[in-house]
């Protein structure tokens, strides 16, 4: 007497075979889809810290900024701040290339005795921000005469009283961020 029972045929276990990799293909692509955004969006909050902190320091520097010494332009701007964190000793903070690259900017703030190119640096400064590839300051000068608006200006005279606004513009390679606006009531 025969047997009713039946084996899988070659083509049956091939079959089986092509769609349990196919499954494991489409996981294993899934794992990494997961991973990479998951890197991604450590990235981008690391980022989202590192400017609210620049902000905040930003804000407590503007705030106890001093007239004397003050000097400006759209890539650096130097003054001298009362605040107690930095000892009431002048900031320079300044958007340099990093290394040869144009576009790979990073934002660097370093504190001073004195404005003094020759002198030595208190502490050899720290970069704030990294990867940009725009960083740029701005100024509210106030309107002219009361005819015109206020306008925001690239350079600041140096001699002219603080500005009581100043604006920081930062791009990454993933877009431009929001701009960082510090004010306080004029000096």
């Amino acid at each position: 007497m025969k047997s009713a029972s039946r084996g899988f045929t070659l083509i049956e276990l091939l079959m089986a075979v092509t769609l349990a990799a196919g499954v494991a293909l489409l996981a294993a692509t899934l794992m990494h889809t997961l991973i990479d955004n998951s890197a991604r969006n450590a990235a981008r909050l690391a980022q989202h810290l590192a400017v609210a902190d620049l902000q905040r320091m930003l804000e407590r520097a503007w705030a106890s900024r001093q007239a004397a010494g003050f000097a400006a332009n759209d890539k650096a701007v130097q003054f001298i701040s009362s605040d107690k964190s930095v000892g009431a000793k002048p900031i320079e903070l300044d958007c340099q290339s990093q290394g040869n690259a144009p576009k790979d900017l990073v934002l660097y703030r370093s504190l001073r005795q004195a404005r003094d190119a020759d002198a030595a640096a208190e502490d050899p400064g720290e970069t704030l921000l990294s990867g940009l590839t725009r960083c740029s300051f701005g100024y509210l000068a106030p309107p002219a005469g009361g005819r015109e608006p206020a306008r925001w200006v690239a350079d600041w005279e140096e001699g002219k009283p603080p500005p009581a606004v100043m604006r920081l513009d930062l791009t990454t390679a993933q877009g431009a961020l929001p701009p960082l606006i510090v004010a306080v009531d004029s000096p």
